[in-house]
């Protein structure tokens, strides 16, 4: 008894065998041909304008100005919207604000924020701490050059008769 898998194949039929199955190729789309009636419009449009006739350009130019009126609205209105570069800028700026907005996963989460250690309080402090210093010191600094100048206002108004 012989199997069909013991049998040895040529060179030939084992290329035949693994060669893949053709694709059928796909008919050509049917060719699209206008109506009668558009094909007449055409070309008496054609023959009215290569006879350059006044009456055929009276016809032709309305319409193409209105069609060139509307590409430029088109084209107007188009520039107000965002690019494709712009667009995609903004859905990854939408998607990182997603992810600091998402909670961080305790219970009861609030929104979740940048942690702060007890290092970076005890800079914000001392930073805190010198600028409320500077301004006590701007104030009292102003306070001696007010009264300075009101004690000479005073006694140049003394000395006055």
């Amino acid at each position: 008894m012989s199997f069909e898998s013991e049998r040895n194949y040529s060179l030939q039929e084992l290329k035949e065998m693994n060669r893949p199955p053709a694709e059928p190729t796909p008919p050509p789309p049917p060719p699209v041909h206008p109506t009668e009636e558009d094909w007449l419009a055409l070309t008496d449009a054609a023959e009215k304008i290569t006879a350059w006739e006044p009456e055929a350009w009276k016809e032709v130019l309305p319409a193409l100005d209105l069609a060139s009126r509307r590409v430029l609205a088109v084209r107007e209105a188009m520039d107000g919207l965002p690019t494709r570069e712009q667009q995609t800028e903004l859905l990854r700026e939408l998607q990182q604000i997603k992810e600091m907005l998402k909670p961080d996963g305790r219970k009861n989460a609030r929104l979740s924020s940048p942690r702060t250690s007890a290092a970076d309080l005890w800079e914000f402090t001392k930073k805190l701490v010198l600028v409320i210093l500077i301004i006590l010191v701007i104030l009292v600094a102003l306070s001696g050059l007010l009264w300075g100048f009101f004690t000479v206002w005073k006694t140049f108004k003394t000395l006055r008769p």
